[in-house]
């Protein structure tokens, strides 16, 4: 779970006012009644923490990923398939944490989730701006 994540003081996208209020409440109803968080089921990544090594970290061998956070799209790669034959809408991707970090450490492009050992994962939400602007897979319209 990530909410609140903190883009440090010179971040080009301004902190997400009620991200931290909704990863708590995500947090809550996935505890149930018991309210005893597993480290080993649920962790809440928040703040500075909110990196993008923290939260691959994290994803591995979760079943559900829940992160509020800032996205884009790059619509103006629409056809554009570059050197390799792949779009550059893989581009795309999410804004975590990390002050004085190289861009590389910041942004998680679609290209690098879609090498990410997911396999466990039964549901992801994308509390994010621009995360469903999709349309260029015709076999699954809104997505990347």
């Amino acid at each position: 779970i990530v909410g609140d994540v903190d883009y440090g003081p010179d971040a080009v996208v301004p902190r997400l006012e009620f991200s931290g209020k909704e990863a708590d409440e995500v947090e809550t109803a996935l505890l149930g009644a018991g309210g005893e968080r597993s480290p080993d089921r649920q962790t809440l990544l928040r703040g500075a923490a909110a990196t993008k090594s923290a939260v691959l970290s994290a994803a591995a061998n979760r079943d559900i990923l829940h992160l509020a956070t800032h996205g884009y799209f790059r619509t103006d790669a629409a056809d554009d398939f570059g050197v390799y034959g792949f779009s550059a809408r893989l581009d795309s991707g999410l804004v975590f944490a990390g002050d004085g970090s190289p861009a590389a450490e910041l942004f998680l492009t679609a290209g690098e989730i879609g090498y990410a050992d997911l396999r466990p994962t039964q549901l992801v939400v994308l509390s994010a701006c621009e995360t469903g602007g999709g349309g260029g897979c015709h076999a699954h319209p809104g997505t990347f």
